[in-house]
């Protein structure tokens, strides 16, 4: 009689250890934020690059990375695509001059989402290579707002080589500035007009009306460079700038070295992936055409200059020439 309900007692048991490992297991799969690997959220460090694109962003994501980091190219959310969180959110917030909008959006919901990758997968470090949240007015309220340390690399490109990769992007009417009705707003490129109020380098409309489309491509390339100067005067952030074009000389695995000391994130030093170029035009299948000889773009990059001037930094009397 004592064996019998001994024996019953130990089938209740295991009964019970598997009905428990179900409830776990279809609660965790419900409600998985609960279940996250437990990491201090004092603990993490965000890192971001600041480029207009085109300045291997794309090719960062794919190189760095490691065991406690989350490297991630585009990824504002999971419930809409990048190109249609722009077109619907980012873009007419900002050329609505919502900032307070754009400031809760930060606060309640992009930060918080970054933060919820790193518990989900238990890291501690976020490398964010796109150019989108800087571009469409972010940078301040990410800088105010996140509470660890931030670090942003700052990537260049030679502006006449860049100028030309962002136009050969695609058609003209798919430029952000050109008003095309045959054109679906998420064609438009991940770019800013000389209209947005987070612009540093002002073009009036008379002077934007003379440039042709390569030169305002130009002024894409130096008013990011014009943001990147202000942002630098404004916040304390650690920071480190490089040139793509060094990646590739003799000396390249240096400069990847440099980027991952700085980041404190390790990236496949043996892999043919750092010799890949993602995103390129061959990739793309987008020609690179140089339409007119470099002689004449030089010229257009010098009338260009002299039209446009130097950019202001709001209150300081130092404006920002072209030696930087």
């Amino acid at each position: 009689m004592f064996r019998e309900c001994e024996k019953t007692i130990c089938w209740s048991r295991s009964v019970g250890t598997c009905l428990l490992a179900v409830v776990v297991v279809v609660a965790s799969t419900l409600y998985p934020k609960v279940f996250h690997k437990r990491v201090n959220s004092s603990s993490f460090q965000f890192s971001f690059v600041f480029s207009c694109g085109r300045a291997g962003t794309k090719h960062f994501s794919k190189v760095f990375g490691d065991n406690n980091s989350f490297v991630t190219h585009q990824l504002e959310c999971n419930d809409k695509p990048t190109r249609e969180l722009i077109a619907d959110f980012y873009r007419p917030m900002l050329q609505n001059g919502s900032f307070i909008q754009l400031e809760q959006y930060v606060i309640n919901q992009l930060i918080p989402f970054m933060e919820s990758n790193l518990r989900a997968t238990g890291k501690t470090k976020y490398f964010y290579t796109g150019h989108v949240p800087f571009t469409f007015g972010l940078a301040d309220y990410l800088l105010r707002h996140i509470k660890t340390p931030v670090k942003i690399i700052r990537v260049r490109r030679s502006r006449i080589p860049l100028a030309l990769s962002l136009l050969n992007m695609g058609p003209e009417e798919e430029d952000p500035w050109v008003n095309a009705n045959n054109v679906s707003k998420y064609k438009k490129r991940w770019l800013l007009t000389p209209t947005d109020p987070v612009v540093k380098l002002p073009c009036p409309p008379l002077v934007w009306n003379r440039l042709n489309r390569f030169q305002k491509y130009l002024w894409v390339v130096d008013d990011t460079e014009c943001r990147w100067q202000y942002l630098k005067r404004r916040y304390h952030f650690d920071y480190l700038e490089l040139q793509l074009e060094a990646l590739d000389q003799i000396h390249g695995m240096l400069e990847y070295e440099k980027i991952s000391n700085f980041l404190g994130i390790g990236f496949e030093n043996k892999s043919r992936k750092l010799f890949y170029r993602h995103n390129s035009k061959e990739i793309l299948k987008h020609p690179l055409t140089l339409c007119f000889p470099e002689s004449q773009l030089r010229a257009w990059d010098e009338e260009y200059k002299r039209m446009i001037g130097s950019c202001q930094i709001h209150s300081e009397e130092k404006k920002i020439g072209w030696n930087l």
